[in-house]
């Protein structure tokens, strides 16, 4: 136990940077969450949305985070995931961080679009959508189904190809770089 409290400590001046059980407890209210706990492992299921989808944590016996995962479905499938070693550092990451899209039809000529950003140790900003040679600057807000999920939503024309620039910083090693992302197929 001393180990993994001297391990989340990090090198001298690091900052702490494991996200903690407690951590996710402090920030969000427990009635929205489902807690699990097996031999050496917790497990903290989001209630999640209508569609049946929901955030999965799983933490070490030291109540630091191993692994997010973005679930689809009840059969715990994943789209998008991320692993941490024991000391809290982030080992595996998917190439975005957009953890979802989300499309939906408002009349003939427009679909709204929203999307979910991964928030576990990142901030982010100068978030836009770009759709037919026009740039929208995006205010994210928190998710009102998911913990640790900032959300961004915004009205559309049908047609041209979407994507998503902006700029994150990893509040762990303070590394700031610009990302962008694109819906997979076109809207028509």
């Amino acid at each position: 136990m001393l180990s993994a409290l001297f391990s989340c400590l990090g090198q001298k001046g690091d900052k702490n940077c494991c996200y903690k059980l407690d951590d996710l407890l402090k920030k969000y209210d427990t009635s929205k969450v489902k807690i699990l706990s097996y031999d050496k492992m917790t497990e903290v299921l989001d209630n999640g949305n209508v569609i049946g989808e929901k955030g999965m944590y799983k933490f070490d016996e030291n109540k630091i985070l191993r692994f997010y995962g973005y679930l689809i479905d009840s059969s715990n499938n994943y789209y998008f995931g991320v692993e941490y070693d024991s000391a809290g550092k982030m080992v595996s990451f998917p190439k975005s961080n957009i953890v979802r899209w989300f499309i939906q039809n408002k009349d003939a000529d427009s679909v709204k679009v929203a999307f979910l950003l991964y928030d576990v140790g990142y901030s982010y900003r100068n978030i836009k959508i770009h759709n037919n040679n026009r740039s929208i600057n995006i205010q994210l807000f928190e998710s009102k189904h998911f913990s640790n999920l900032l959300a961004g939503e915004v009205i559309l024309e049908k047609t041209g190809v979407i994507y998503i620039t902006g700029d994150l910083k990893d509040e762990c090693n303070g590394i700031q770089k610009s990302f962008k992302d694109s819906l997979t197929s076109r809207i028509e």
